[in-house]
């Protein structure tokens, strides 16, 4: 999502003609979840004698908020599955009362602390759920007459890519018209070429430079670098230079990098078993996860 985005649900430039007021708007969400809706009788009653635990399989479509309003009122824990990758952004709000959210990927994740206040201590990323369990079994001539169909060699390894429209991802016939993706992202000014690990891209780099294109149209400074001067910064204050911090929530054990947009907020209390640690393989071997994108 961002400003001018051809895909117009996404381009965060477009409004409607309705007011906007924050106080109106925070107070209309309080209403949609607050515990003063009605909730049918039957099933509180239910929910109330058969239900330990509650997962939304979609968080989000209006005929959840009765469940969402129920275990609200009788203290269930909830999880809520954010059905699919533009839902953060395009398909309306999303309860903030839920114990747990699950998404796809960290985009999702940053999403939900941007645009609906749920921090990442609360969200899970698992990847595109599991769909294979629905096909049915078929047997390998089936396959082959698919393919012969198409004027395909079913005797040649396939690989099928799921298109989308020209919006929404401008750049997937790349993977399939024999370019390389990476040099292409190097030259449009999208990507550094990471000189570290390899000189494949330099070129490519130098044009775009040159160029002036994406990146290169103002002062930019690559991932690599600005972490190094994080690390650097809070090596300096941290204990023994171990600068990363060991944080205990409800939620369970966090650890935070410099480069976190939380670091500045933890307060690393020894007294309540937070820690220092001083490289992640460190922090991950004594049971603790990072918080959201690092």
């Amino acid at each position: 999502m961002h400003a001018g985005h051809p895909n117009w649900m996404l381009d965060s430039n477009r409004d409607s003609f309705l007011p906007h007021w924050d106080s109106l708007e925070h107070a209309m969400e309080r209403w949609h979840f607050g515990t003063h809706r009605y909730v049918p009788h039957e099933l509180y009653r239910r929910m109330q004698a058969e239900c330990g635990a509650l997962v939304l399989s979609n968080v989000q479509p209006h005929a959840a908020v009765p469940f969402l309003v129920g275990a609200r009122r009788l203290g269930i824990p909830t999880v809520g599955h954010v059905a699919s990758w533009d839902h953060t952004v395009g398909k309306g709000v999303i309860s903030p009362h839920c114990d747990l959210y699950v998404v796809q990927n960290r985009v999702m994740e940053d999403d939900l602390r941007r645009y609906h206040g749920i921090e990442p201590d609360r969200v899970r990323v698992t990847g595109w759920p599991q769909t294979d369990l629905f096909a049915r079994r078929r047997p390998r001539s089936e396959y082959d007459e698919l393919l012969r169909g198409f004027g395909l060699d079913p005797r040649r390894p396939l690989v099928l890519v799921a298109g989308n429209t020209p919006s929404n991802a401008p750049y997937e016939g790349r993977f399939v018209d024999g370019r390389d993706i990476n040099a292409e992202m190097v030259r449009e000014g999208l990507a550094w070429a990471f000189v570290k690990y390899s000189q494949s891209y330099v070129q490519q780099e130098a044009e775009a430079r040159q160029a002036r294109v994406g990146i290169w149209q103002g002062d930019a400074e690559p991932a690599w670098v600005y972490r190094e001067k994080r690390w650097a910064g809070a090596e300096q204050e941290a204990p023994k230079g171990c600068a990363i911090k060991g944080n205990v929530t409800e939620h369970g054990h966090i650890y935070h990098m410099p480069w976190s947009p939380w670091y500045g907020k933890v307060k690393v209390e020894e007294t309540k078993g937070e820690r220092w640690f001083c490289s992640e393989s460190e922090a991950v071997a004594a049971g603790w996860r990072p918080a959201g994108v690092h």
